[in-house]
């Protein structure tokens, strides 16, 4: 979407801007009219309710997780002072002392073996039998390869006793694993984290 023109603005003691603008994109026949949340720097936040949600009611100053976002996605807390990451499937908090462990939303594998054993358990469950992960390389991309056979009870009757498995390529970047936030910027990154992953 590319804005055409402001139509108006609003700004709210929260925090946030509302704008009506009249926005246009080339999958569009005309112009369209509408009303979109942002901080007080600029930075996108989404809707009305969103944004009411995230500053007035949680004292949340939104901010993008990082500079190339297009979105914000992570904010202090001045009610709980509690970082928070986000996304439209979630939202958490994050202070002095929280934890982050194997399992958990904001997990992030520290190294390739790590995140070897983090596909396994992701993909182990009551239907997946004998769950094992390689290190493969796929079209040029250097990553794990996870199988299993479905068990003879899953619901679909076509899949049982089958074989599957899924690729999934090492990230950009490893995380620190199990890890406890001992400073606010510590915190900080963890709702990073779990913004990136829910997105």
């Amino acid at each position: 979407m590319k804005t055409i023109k402001i139509i108006k603005e609003r700004v709210f003691k929260a925090g946030y801007v509302l704008r009506t603008e009249l926005v246009e994109d080339p999958s569009m026949d005309e112009p369209m009219e509408w009303t979109m949340a942002y901080n007080l720097d600029g930075d996108y936040i989404g809707n009305p309710k969103d944004a009411y949600l995230l500053c007035a009611k949680r004292a949340i100053g939104p901010q993008k997780r990082t500079r190339d976002s297009s979105v914000c996605s992570i904010g202090f807390s001045s009610k709980d002072s509690k970082w928070y990451g986000w996304s439209h499937r979630a939202i958490f908090g994050f202070k002095i002392g929280s934890t982050c462990k194997k399992g958990d939303c904001h997990y992030l594998p520290s190294n390739k073996r790590d995140f070897r054993e983090d596909c396994v358990r992701f993909w182990s469950g009551p239907n997946h039998e004998q769950v094992k992960a390689k290190a493969v390389v796929e079209d040029g991309v250097a990553g794990v390869y996870v199988s299993w056979q479905y068990s003879k009870d899953i619901p679909n009757k076509d899949l049982r006793s089958t074989v599957s498995g899924i690729f999934s390529a090492y990230p950009s970047r490893f995380g620190k694993g199990e890890w406890t936030a001992k400073t606010v910027a510590d915190a900080r990154q963890m709702a990073c984290d779990f913004a990136g992953i829910v997105s």
